[in-house]
């Protein structure tokens, strides 16, 4: 953690009561979402947030989402993504989250049967994965 706060590439930052170690780059979105002033210095493009930074973050983050959450989330973003308020994400990546995180696409995907308990930990991991490789 020393190296990453060094190189400035993560933040350490208190919010709901606790220091907490953040990635650089998400600085604008916890700004936004949840009111953390970002030091100063940090490079404009770690500074861009906007209104669905809370959901970019519970998306990246999160370990586990219910089908209900990912879709209220994810329809969140779209629309961001949309209105050009998000950038770095295409309408493409989101349209395949939408689809390939429905129960039934999921299970099939992942190689599980539809009714697996696990699924809501398997979605987070797959939302994780694509965001991860797929957003800019």
């Amino acid at each position: 953690a020393q190296t990453l706060l060094r190189e400035r590439r993560a933040l350490l930052v208190r919010f709901a009561g606790d220091e907490r170690l953040i990635a650089a780059e998400d600085a604008g979105r916890y700004r936004d979402a949840v009111g953390v002033m970002p030091p100063g210095g940090l490079p404009e493009v770690f500074l861009e947030g906007g209104p669905e930074s809370l959901g970019q973050l519970v998306l990246r983050y999160a370990r586990s989402l219910s089908f209900e959450e990912t879709m209220n989330l994810l329809s969140g973003v779209r629309l961001g993504v949309g209105l050009n308020l998000i950038p770095g994400l295409s309408v493409y990546t989101l349209n395949k989250l939408l689809i390939f995180t429905q129960p039934a696409h999921l299970a099939a995907l992942e190689g599980r049967p539809t009714g697996d308990p696990e699924l809501p930990t398997v979605r987070a991991a797959y939302v994780r994965r694509v965001l991860d490789t797929e957003a800019a």
